[in-house]
């Protein structure tokens, strides 16, 4: 079973990443139960297919003995999420990858591979500060990192239309180690603010990010 992490950071936030080495056959075999009346995954596209199933399952794995990933709905902004428990859902694909966070706060994550191309578009999202901060050892990590936090943190706010430089901001990170906390707000003048907390998760093939509402 390739299972990379299963996390319980607290009662109520979970976290779970899968290397994604089956078939689809696999996921469908372990979903369909929950899904004879209608499945979802008969019209997606290919890649799209692979991830849902994946992902599914995963959620599945993860929630609480009686629920089912087959509840799981989304609100007017696209955020999944389980009404009955008001149970909140993070999920993220990268290649060959899927991770899922589940909390009774509203949550997010991103996971992505490493990818050099990042640094065409970090002018982009990072500010003059961060654009300094990512300089030199690490820099790629670090890019990655900081797209990472802000890609979670929006997933967690659950909105629309906001600047990636100015309305996401990231509380000072000293230093880049295998794991560590982070935190910071989100939201504009237009919109609510809520702060966030979180953690990241070095892999040598990606970056893990997820954070929650606090």
């Amino acid at each position: 079973m390739p299972i990379i992490n299963v996390e319980q950071f607290d009662r109520d936030t979970k976290i779970l990443i899968w290397h994604i080495l089956e078939n689809d056959l696999f996921f469908i075999e372990k979903l369909l139960p929950q899904f004879r009346e209608k499945r979802n995954w008969e019209d997606m596209r290919p890649k799209r297919k692979s991830e849902w199933l994946a992902s599914r399952y995963l959620l599945q794995l993860g929630l609480p003995s009686g629920l089912r990933v087959k509840d799981l709905t989304k609100d007017e902004y696209g955020c999944p999420y389980l009404p009955k428990e008001k149970i909140f859902c993070g999920i993220s694909h990268t290649e060959n990858y899927t991770a899922v966070v589940l909390s009774k706060n509203r949550v997010g994550c991103d996971i992505e591979r490493f990818k050099p191309k990042i640094k065409r578009i970090a002018s982009k999202f990072l500010t003059d500060n961060q654009l300094e901060w990512v300089q030199g050892d690490k820099e790629l990590a670090k890019m990655h990192l900081i797209w990472g936090i802000k890609e979670s943190a929006f997933k967690t706010w659950g909105k629309r239309n906001i600047d990636w430089k100015r309305d996401i901001l990231i509380d000072p990170i000293k230093s880049v180690d295998y794991r560590g906390e982070i935190s910071g707000q989100i939201g504009s003048q237009q919109v609510e603010k809520i702060t966030y907390f979180g953690h990241y998760l070095y892999h040598p093939q990606f970056v893990f990010v997820w954070t929650k509402e606090t």
